[in-house]
């Protein structure tokens, strides 16, 4: 009885574990871009990718970019108003405060968001999953626009 209780416990803590991305050693926020893409890829569900081929297409990895006549910020050019959103729905999962302008956490809320359904936000993504090209007129800026990205 007691073995079949402690290979119940050993099998419940597996399962846990194997769930999550594997940490990789030390901390996160002191790897490479491309790492910390590939955990929290594995950690959301998303396809790594598509993550870096976003971030190279909205900014180029410069984390201090700036766009969009300057409403657009950061390694994932995300706006303000969108950041929030995208927060907001982040935090009702795992309630933890990101900071807009952080590359990590853009890295963070970025991978999250595409891997459950809000990829559309950003044009580099429409236009991956376009083939490669993505038109569109921005009301803000009253321009028509043509976005180039592909995997």
């Amino acid at each position: 009885m007691f073995t079949k209780i402690i290979i119940g416990v050993a099998t419940v803590m597996f399962a846990a574990t194997s769930a999550y991305a594997h940490a990789p050693n030390g901390p996160l926020w002191t790897k490479t871009i491309d790492e910390q893409i590939e955990y929290f890829s594995e950690l959301y569900g998303a396809d790594s990718k598509v993550i870096k081929k976003v971030i190279e297409c909205e900014s180029g990895g410069n984390h201090k970019a700036v766009g969009d006549g300057g409403r657009s910020k950061g390694i994932a050019q995300i706006q303000g108003p969108t950041w929030k959103d995208l927060e907001q729905k982040f935090n009702l999962e795992y309630a933890e405060d990101l900071n807009y302008m952080s590359r990590f956490d853009q890295l963070k809320l970025t991978t999250y968001s595409i891997a459950n359904g809000e990829g559309r936000r950003w044009t580099a993504y429409r236009a991956i999953m376009n083939g490669g090209t993505y038109s569109f007129y921005s009301k803000q800026l009253q321009k028509h626009f043509k976005v180039t990205c592909k995997l």
